[in-house]
């Protein structure tokens, strides 16, 4: 209650307009605590020329339109790309943490993420192939191995991930890449080498 006095309802739409005070309406925010929906009383305004509603004390909050908390958000989000939606919603999140997110919900979350991401991986574009080598930064290759288990016995594998440094794009929690290419052989180092070179040499080595 304290918190959302202190913000009030004031300030500029998104649309360039004053928003202004309507009315304490009641809310429930859906947090991670089992059985624990929140019933609280906000102030809410909108904007005098497209209307729109705004909660302040939820948007510093993090809780979105439908009084999901952050924390929440990322609960179900994670749940339902560790299981199909259904199983993710009654077992992972319903039987097993306490909480009820619909498959709905779910899915929304999920594309709302996957938004974001697309987002973020195309945020630096930059031109592939040979003409494009003289603008770009060097070329970093990463090579590993491993052992395998195929066709009933343990084989060598060995891979190299290739990528410009202009694609790799830090966030916050990580580094990504934007662009990258990939090759892999179950063999040698020498093995690799052959597939290797040409991958280089197709993004414009010498």
């Amino acid at each position: 209650g304290a918190r959302t006095e202190r913000l009030g309802v004031s300030g500029t739409c998104a649309c360039g307009s004053a928003v202004t005070f309507r009315q304490h309406r009641p809310t429930r925010v859906h947090t991670v605590l089992p059985g624990r929906d929140v019933e609280a009383t906000v102030l809410y305004g909108q904007c005098r020329a497209c209307q729109r509603g705004s909660w302040p004390v939820l948007t510093e909050l993090g809780v979105d339109v439908e009084g999901f908390t952050p924390a929440l958000q990322a609960l179900a989000t994670l749940a339902s790309v560790v299981e199909p939606y259904e199983t993710a919603s009654t077992e992972l999140l319903g039987r097993m943490a306490g909480v009820h997110v619909s498959t709905e919900k779910m899915q929304a979350l999920v594309r709302d993420e996957g938004t974001r991401a697309t987002e973020t991986l195309t945020a630096t574009p930059s031109d592939s192939g040979p003409a494009g080598r003289s603008a770009m930064g060097p070329l970093t290759v990463g090579i590993d191995g491993g052992m395998v288990f195929v066709d009933k016995r343990w084989q060598e594998v060995k891979l190299a991930c290739l990528y410009d440094v202009d694609d790799r794009v830090v966030t916050p929690t990580r580094g990504l890449l934007t662009r990258r290419s990939v090759v892999a052989v179950r063999g040698t180092p020498e093995a690799l080498a052959v597939r290797l070179w040409p991958q280089a040499a197709a993004l414009g080595v010498d």
